[in-house]
């Protein structure tokens, strides 16, 4: 950097914003470092803790690092107990909490780095105590952070939960150019004619844990109704859409419902295996020509772990498919075109084990098709590891990854499954 370089803060609008003061010119003059564009490729793969640090380490790093602490804008306008239909109402000092927090995100260096809003009763920072005379109106909070979100101009994602939108808060919603959206539990009104343009990852109806998707439902929404077929034609554009995660039965069905209408341009769907059996299963993949990855997530440990019967796909159906989650048991009704990732799972023991003997017999099956000389990645979970199971794998020559997880050998840390989703 030469001697007439320098460092400035652009405006709120900005996509990027470093930071500008004769300090930070003066810091990066006489201290031997590295641009600070290589700090920015280096800082988002540190800890949040590393980033506390770091950002108090000079006045350049704050910075560099600050934003990155605050890229999601997180609140819980109320929170669920164990019967959603009674939740637990926030004190009044929620709300200026709230907005002595905006207004720091709202900072000029900071403003660029927001990239998430999160408005759900599921908290990602802790369960305070309160006094539950002193209840706040859970909508003066959303309308102060909506009013806000014009003003993040990287803002891309958006977590909404439980919450009903009114028509006010999605013309607020629509101003922002949301790609990645997560919706549990929340209906949209029937009098929106706009639908979301620019959405192109959708997750549906997840049980949310420490701000993470986890594919599973959760139990404080078991008795609400999901996410409707009306709210999914508001959010799902078929030229548009890409990927999309639903573990939920009813709520899968109500998707199949509207992929089965025309056309979609999907390339990534996760649903549970309870859902296939509906009609529409079918006819939404027929739908979904351009589909890469199909995931079929296993029955949880309090559902009724059985297989059943999936109509024949037509030999037309899935032509881009090469990623396959599932059971093993349907594998030949997906393998048509060559797959290159597999994981398996089965209905032989408890959720997700595979007796190996049976599948051996599918995995031999497999190596009679296409999928012999393409795939690349294999995964089984397994009640045990036997001699014919590691032979039957042979003929895959171009295999470049095989992990087998038996009953014995799961490790008992994984609080969601047996092994990460596709």
């Amino acid at each position: 950097m030469s001697s007439t370089d320098t460092l400035t803060i652009p405006s709120s609008n900005s996509r990027l914003s470093l930071g500008s003061t004769a300090t930070i010119v003066q810091s990066l003059h006489t201290q031997p470092i590295l641009f600070p564009e290589i700090w920015l490729l280096v800082f988002p793969y540190l800890k949040p803790q590393d980033l506390r640090s770091v950002s108090l380490t000079c006045v350049v790093f704050r910075y560099l690092a600050q934003p990155l602490l605050f890229s999601v804008l997180d609140v819980s306008p109320f929170l669920l107990s164990y019967n959603a239909e009674r939740p637990i109402l926030r004190p009044r000092n929620y709300l200026e909490r709230c907005q002595e927090r905006l207004e720091y995100y709202k900072l000029p260096h900071i403003a660029h780095g927001v990239h998430h809003c999160w408005i759900s009763p599921y908290t990602r920072s802790g369960f305070p105590a309160r006094n539950q005379q002193d209840d706040l109106e859970p909508s003066l909070i959303i309308d102060t952070v909506l009013e806000a979100l014009p003003l993040f101009p990287n803002l891309s994602t958006l977590s909404w939960h439980c919450i009903d939108i009114t028509p006010e808060w999605w013309n607020v919603i629509q101003t922002v150019s949301i790609k990645k959206l997560w919706l549990n539990s929340s209906t949209i009104p029937l009098s929106i004619s706009s639908p979301f343009p620019s959405i192109t990852h959708l997750d549906l109806d997840q049980w949310p844990w420490e701000g993470r998707v986890t594919n599973h439902v959760s139990i404080h929404e078991e008795r609400s109704l999901g996410v409707s077929e009306i709210a999914l034609n508001h959010v799902i554009q078929p030229e548009v859409i890409q990927t999309i995660s639903v573990p939920r039965a009813d709520t899968a069905r109500h998707l199949f419902s509207v992929l089965s209408q025309m056309t979609y341009g999907l390339r990534t769907l996760k649903i549970p295996f309870s859902s296939v059996t509906d009609p529409n299963f079918l006819p939404a993949l027929e739908h979904c020509p351009t589909l890469e990855s199909l995931c079929i997530f296993p029955p949880s440990s309090d559902e009724r772990s059985r297989d059943a019967a999936i109509d024949s796909l037509p030999a037309t159906t899935l032509p881009a498919l090469t990623k396959y989650e599932g059971p093993y048991s349907h594998i030949m009704q997906f393998s048509r075109q060559p797959l290159q990732k597999i994981v398996l799972w089965g209905f032989d023991d408890s959720p997700a084990l595979c007796d190996p003997d049976a599948l051996v017999r599918s995995v031999s099956d497999l190596a009679e098709t296409g999928t012999v000389d393409s795939l690349r990645s294999l995964q089984v979970t397994v009640v045990d590891i036997t001699h014919d199971l590691l032979e039957v794998f042979a003929p895959f020559t171009r295999l470049e990854s095989i992990i087998i997880q038996s009953q014995d050998s799961s490790p008992k840390d994984l609080p969601f499954s047996h092994f990460p989703r596709m």
